[in-house]
């Protein structure tokens, strides 16, 4: 029953996620309804195959359990060696992916991925059926093909970021790397609280057998729907350049000779540029230019030294997620003294499934509409509370609660605020870069991470060997800790050489001045197009005082001001960035609402 209720849950959590992620008062201003349910209809199957990748990847996890290694002949250290070995190869094998998924595109990547990794597990499902071999002989094939399961799912990981970045301006993918992780991390309870439940029924073979059969039919739904951007839809759509954020750039910039547009994505309002409206107001102008290379390659990333900070706090976050998935049913075991229940395992398993719904909507909420996009704030947020919630659920458990619903509530917590930081660092940060080495960036910060994920299987077993649970825990909280600095250091390295940037002028200077007076870039006779619908935005924000749309602060949302010949705009956060981003450089001016030149950028429309 409590197996049931649990499923409930995660099934109306997933539907939820999808209704909003239509139907948000951000998305809902800036995109029609139509473009909306379009891009759900790409991401979706995209979302289904990776959340059996989930499936696929843990459930070896859930067989690190007295009753299924006793069953197989193996031990909680061979166990421990096949998720290192699995997790490794990915590790290997991530930033060639990476790379050949940039090459092939994002659809070719995600079936490469989808197909390989169902037929490898089929072919283990189907291995383990026959029992006539050795546990020996059965060891070594069991290492084989969990490998290159995981290889073939380094194709997905790399793909699916690609393709999602085309469909998601920078404004909305804080929100939507949370949305998207509701479906993802119900992979997560499948493997750790559905796996024990199919071992108990039905066999230890069809852990793999049916995440198997369902990546093949992932595989048939992408063939048919997926598509790599809306170009192939809308070919009028308009293309945006997507800057870093100036106010915390994810990455120190990188000295060019020659303007970069960054990455791209797309929104369906027609274009109607002031440039485009007044010929005349189109004179010279000092503009703004991506903080980042598009032309870097995997050797330049890796010279970065804010990428090194991330990549150094994603390995210890990845040591701390799979130490924490690996072992905690092994530590309760332990701490108990007895084998769990199919409901245990359940309630643990949806504790971390939930946990990380709500630590991926909720770390990428604060990022977008708290911090303005901030990254770094967020996670190093998050990470203490991590430390917090890690301490109350080793301490608890220790004591040998069987106090159920108080174990699953700190594990929820826990998993809650490691699931949003790992969310956030893994997805939303890659993405945020230039479209040229999206895939590639996020490959190499896969294995990176898996690299500390192999570690937490076999390393973290002898670790426990050694100094028992409390060496698990002190490890986790030590990674923890590690990762915030990193962070740290990685953001104020960034911060700083984009200032020194800034404060050299010329192209990396973010001003934009126009040398001439602005006539009215929206004569009368252009009551449509962009000006209605940035009117029509304006007023919804306003009317409906939505945090999701967009933050207003003092003043009217677009005011003319004939005496200056120039529009003055009094607006801030979202909505400041959200209008820059529409429009384009061209459609700025620095003014301050007085009359005198000021540090913001603004754009109106005629009242």
């Amino acid at each position: 029953m409590i197996v049931l209720m649990i499923s409930l849950v995660v099934l109306l959590s997933v539907i939820s996620a999808l209704f909003f992620d239509v139907f948000n008062a951000l998305s809902a201003a800036m995109h029609s309804l139509e473009f909306r349910l379009l891009r759900l209809s790409v991401w979706l199957p995209t979302g289904i195959c990776y959340a059996f990748f989930y499936a696929s990847r843990y459930n070896v996890a859930a067989g690190n359990v007295e009753s299924v290694t006793d069953t197989l002949g193996f031990t909680s250290m061979q166990f421990a060696t096949v998720i290192t070995a699995g997790f490794w190869t990915y590790a290997i094998t991530a930033p060639v992916t990476g790379m050949i998924s940039d090459k092939l595109g994002g659809r070719a990547g995600l079936l490469i991925s989808s197909v390989g990794a169902g037929l490898s597990n089929l072919a283990l499902g189907f291995a383990f059926k026959d029992l006539n071999t050795s546990s020996a002989n059965m060891f070594y094939v069991f290492i084989c093909l969990y490998s290159l399961n995981i290889m073939f799912q380094g194709f997905g990981t790399s793909a699916v970021v690609k393709v999602n970045a085309g469909w998601y301006t920078p404004l909305e993918r804080g929100v939507f790397s949370g949305i998207y992780n509701v479906l993802l991390t119900s992979g997560y309870y499948m493997a750790l609280g559905g796996c024990p439940v199919v071992v108990s029924t039905i066999g230890w073979s069809y852990v793999f057998l049916i995440p198997g059969a369902m990546l093949l039919v992932s595989a048939v739904a992408m063939f048919l729907l997926l598509k790599e951007s809306p170009d192939e839809y809308y070919k009028s759509l308009v293309k945006l350049g997507e800057e870093g954020d100036e106010e915390a750039p994810l990455l120190n910039p990188v000295p060019k000779n020659k303007k970069s547009s960054g990455s791209q994505s797309y929104t369906d309002v027609p274009n109607h540029s002031p440039s485009d409206q007044n010929p005349r107001a189109a004179t010279t102008t000092t503009t703004s230019s991506s903080s980042f290379d598009q032309s870097l390659s995997v050797m330049g990333l890796l010279q970065n030294t804010t990428f090194i900070c991330y990549l150094i706090s994603i390995m210890c976050l990845c040591w701390v997620r799979d130490g924490l998935i690996t072992w905690i049913y092994s530590y309760l075991e332990s701490s108990r003294g007895a084998a769990l229940s199919s409901d245990t395992t359940a309630m643990i398993g949806g504790s971390i499934t939930l946990g990380g719904f709500l630590g991926g909507v909720l770390c990428g909420v604060i990022s977008d509409y708290v911090f303005k996009g901030n990254r770094s704030k967020p996670i190093l947020l998050f990470s203490f509370f991590q430390m917090i919630s890690l301490g109350l659920t080793y301490y608890v458990v220790g004591l040998g609660s069987e106090n159920d619903l108080l174990v699953a509530f700190l594990v929820f917590l826990t998993a809650t605020f490691m699931l949003g930081n790992y969310t956030l660092l893994s997805y939303t940060i890659p993405t945020d870069l230039p479209a040229p080495v999206v895939a590639t960036a996020a490959g190499i910060m896969t294995a990176a991470g898996y690299v500390a994920s192999g570690l937490a299987g076999l390393g973290m077993g002898k670790l426990i060997e050694i100094y028992s649970w409390g060496g698990w825990f002190g490890s986790l909280e030590v990674a923890t800790a590690l990762g915030s600095l990193a962070i740290y250091i990685g953001s104020v390295l960034a911060a700083r050489a984009k200032r020194k940037q800034d404060e050299g002028g010329g192209e990396a200077s973010s001003s934009v001045r126009f040398q001439a007076p602005l006539e009215d870039p929206f004569p009368d006779n252009a009551t449509t197009g962009l000006q209605s619908k940035l009117r029509g935005v304006d007023q919804r924000s306003s009317d409906k005082l939505d945090l999701l749309a967009f933050v207003m602060i003092g003043g009217d949302a677009a005011v003319f001001s004939p005496e200056a010949n120039q529009m003055s705009v009094k607006m801030s956060g979202i909505q400041d960035e959200f209008l820059r981003r529409r429009v384009g450089e061209d459609g700025f001016f620095l003014w301050d609402g007085n009359g005198t030149v000021g540090e913001r950028n603004g754009i109106g429309a005629r009242q």
